[in-house]
């Protein structure tokens, strides 16, 4: 999906498998192993595969984008606070949200393609 006629009003990010397709897009473009997960309700996450075979489960739950950072077991890993970034849920600049969620799932041990 391309990002140059990206019209935030033509999206609903927190219900928006479109919205989320944006941002893994552009996240694969930076060599991560991102998908968009179906996680009910209507709920949409982005899926970044870790090194460990573990997993990052990017939403906007909360005020900024975080993570759920899962094992391979699907098991919560450290304190079960997950990743956090500084960017707002209510950012529509894709380059910011796309650098911050790469950074932290880089951090947390995401698998970085070429």
């Amino acid at each position: 999906m391309k990002t140059e006629n990206f019209n935030p009003a033509d999206f609903d990010p927190l219900n928006s498998t479109a919205w989320m397709e944006l941002v893994a897009s552009a996240l694969q473009a930076k060599g991560l192993n991102a998908f968009v997960v179906h996680t009910g309700g209507g709920i949409y996450c982005i899926s970044i595969l870790k090194q460990d075979k573990g997993e990052l489960l990017w939403g906007m739950a909360a005020e900024t984008w975080g993570a759920d950072d899962n094992d391979a077991d699907g098991d919560l890993v450290g304190d079960g606070n997950g990743v956090w970034t500084r960017v707002s849920c209510d950012s529509t600049d894709i380059a910011d949200i796309t650098a911050a969620i790469y950074d932290a799932s880089v951090a947390h041990g995401a698998a970085v393609h070429n």
